[in-house]
């Protein structure tokens, strides 16, 4: 076999092709490692300087085996030295997978859905395309797989401060996954999800590859059965504490067959998932607050509109009951007039024609001097306005003061001729009444007890008006203030009806969404837990010697990650996975040393 030595810029430095021993060990899902073993030479020497050079300035050197086509990182250089057998080099490391342990998930991380997809996040998130710069490895890159088993394949964790190997490693056994990291001849890494295929008895899409001693095709073998590290249950516990943490049972087995593992999954936590919740929580607290604050609004406005209710009902019924009583009044004084016209009608009647006539000019008489009484009172009313304007104002004008000064003087001409011709009516008024009969005891009085009951009923009438003035207003603020509370009371109500709603659905949401976050965290679990039983599993295992350039040809025939049929001396036959391939070249000459791992 030759070795090819790599600096850290993808150039080749040196070839070895002699060595006393060498190793080269391939895995399935996992790194594999190598070591060679070798006299001290000056020619080594030289080798293992520039090398050491290399890793001294925390650069890495590969080594790159042409029958693997494969690379691994030279991690460890040692000089042993013996008397007997003089001074030997030994230079070992592991496969480019091993660089998956430099980084850890840095940030809680979710992967919910296609298993390649989050895979490729996590690298992404690590390696290929970090937030933080310095985390950034130039030239990795993720290569999709195009297998439709992995295509398919669904998976659900979440992880915090994990290393990335080795979550890729459980990923990779949950689902019987291998995964390779290659280095490419234009100087990149390249990372990729294997998985293997079957070329069994079980299966009729590729050809079989069978070990047997039938065909000759297997040196010796090795059989290892151990039930020793079998676990079947496991206690998952996740977030909370105490009796609130939450937990999870995983697998299954009864009495002695029940094998049972604790797993700590403190670190799959709800809060990433929690945004949402915590949003529709703070909208509803807000809803809640909203219907809290038109409540109240509302039981602000029907307090005060019920004792503003209240108070007018009350001045309703004063009122109610006021005019009741002063309409008894009017009425009952109305009475007493129309009895006491009633007199004055039959003392007409009782009068000659000739005095019906003298009567009838008196009453026209009568009703000139109220006229004039009345037209007197206007002008004093006018005159004393005049003076009242007069006397208020401080500043004023001349013409404005000798314009009410001839308005006085003009009513109080008025007046005067308006007594003048009151006093004339009033003298003709009283000759008649002087011949007209009993004018004194009856038709006087008759007159003197309508005019004292007309002052009555016109005082108490103005009283009911202004009261009846007083009442319309309020009552027109009270409908003014009704009609406000009614639209308010309209507004509240139909903001309390949204709020409600409101309320519903966001109740409703947040009990949804608890649910979700619930089976998500119980899957998350679930998964933690399925990861840890594929870690201690029921073991069967082949190891042995092939010959491997004979019937199949390794790297032609069958690969590592293959499924194929295993036989060996003692008739045990089974399906077996390729899980590991070991090179070893030494003194003996060139030996491939497989594992396989049984199926279950």
């Amino acid at each position: 076999m030759e070795l090819f030595i790599i600096d850290n810029e993808f150039r080749s430095l040196y070839n070895i092709d002699v060595f006393e021993s060498f190793i080269w060990t391939e895995r399935y899902n996992g790194y594999g490692n190598f070591e060679f073993y070798t006299p001290v030479s000056d020619t080594m020497m030289g080798i293992i300087a520039t090398i050491q050079e290399k890793m001294e300035a925390k650069l890495d050197c590969y080594v790159w085996l042409k029958e693997s086509a494969s690379a691994m990182v030279i991690e460890d250089i040692e000089i042993s030295t013996d008397t007997e057998t003089g001074s030997h080099l030994i230079v070992s490391g592991r496969g480019l997978e091993s660089l998956l342990e430099r980084r850890i998930v840095w940030e809680q991380t979710s992967v919910r859905g296609k298993i390649q997809t989050g895979v490729k996040k996590l690298l992404d998130d690590a390696i290929i395309n970090p937030k933080l710069s310095d985390r950034k490895v130039p030239g990795f890159r993720f290569v999709e797989s195009k297998d439709p088993y992995i295509i398919n394949l669904t998976h659900r964790a979440q992880y915090t401060g994990d290393n990335l190997y080795d979550v890729v490693l459980k990923i990779c056994d949950t689902y019987q996954l291998g995964f390779d990291v290659s280095m490419t001849a234009d100087g990149h890494f390249e990372f990729c999800l294997i998985h293997g295929q079957d070329r069994s008895y079980e299966q009729d899409n590729n050809p079989y590859v069978i070990f047997s001693p039938k065909y000759e095709n297997i040196v010796n073998s090795n059989y290892l059965e151990s039930g020793k590290t079998l676990k079947n249950v496991t206690l998952v516990a996740g977030e909370g504490e105490g009796s609130a943490r939450k937990k999870r049972i995983v697998g299954g087995g009864t009495g002695l067959s029940r094998r049972e593992l604790y797993t700590d999954a403190r670190d799959i936590q709800s809060d990433e998932y929690s945004d949402q919740l915590n949003e529709d929580r703070e909208a509803l607290n807000k809803w809640q607050e909203l219907l809290e604050e038109n409540e109240r609004g509302l039981a602000e406005a029907i307090s005060e509109f019920n004792s503003t209710t209240t108070d007018y009902n009350k001045t309703k019924s004063d009122y109610i009951s006021f005019k009741s009583d002063y309409e008894a009044r009017i009425s009952a004084l109305n009475q007493r007039i129309s009895y006491y016209n009633t007199q004055i009608t039959n003392y007409g009647n009782s009068l000659t024609a000739a005095q019906k006539n003298q009567l009838a000019s008196r009453n026209s008489y009568k009703a000139q001097s109220d006229d004039y009484a009345n037209l007197i009172s206007g002008c004093s009313d006018k005159i004393s306005d005049y003076n009242s304007k007069i006397s208020n104002e401080r500043a004023m004008r001349y013409t404005q003061l000798v314009q009410y000064e001839e308005a006085i003087d003009s009513q109080e001409d008025a007046k005067k001729q308006y007594e003048d011709a009151k006093k004339d009516v009033d003298s003709k008024k009283e000759e008649i009444e002087k011949v007209l009969p009993n004018y004194e005891s009856q038709l006087k009085d008759y007159e003197d007890m309508i005019s004292k009951y007309e002052g009555v009923v016109e005082s108490n009438q103005k009283t009911l008006d202004d009261e009846t003035k007083e009442y319309n207003g309020t009552t027109a603020e009270y409908n003014k203030i009704k009609s406000t509370y009614e639209s308010n009371k309209a507004t509240y109500e139909a903001n309390i009806a949204t709020c409600k709603q409101k309320i519903a659905e966001y109740e409703a949401k947040i009990v949804a969404d608890q649910k979700e976050i619930d089976e998500l965290m119980d899957a998350l679990l679930d998964q933690r837990g399925a990861e840890e039983l594929a870690e201690n599993v029921y073991m069967k295992a082949f190891t042995g010697e092939i010959e491997a350039r004979k019937t199949f040809v390794y790297g032609k025939d069958f690969v590592k990650g293959d499924l194929v049929q295993i036989v060996n001396e003692y008739g045990m036959e089974s399906k077996v996975r390729v899980s590991e391939i070991m090179r070893v070249q030494d003194t003996n000459g060139y030996s491939m040393y497989p594992t396989f791992q049984v199926l279950e």
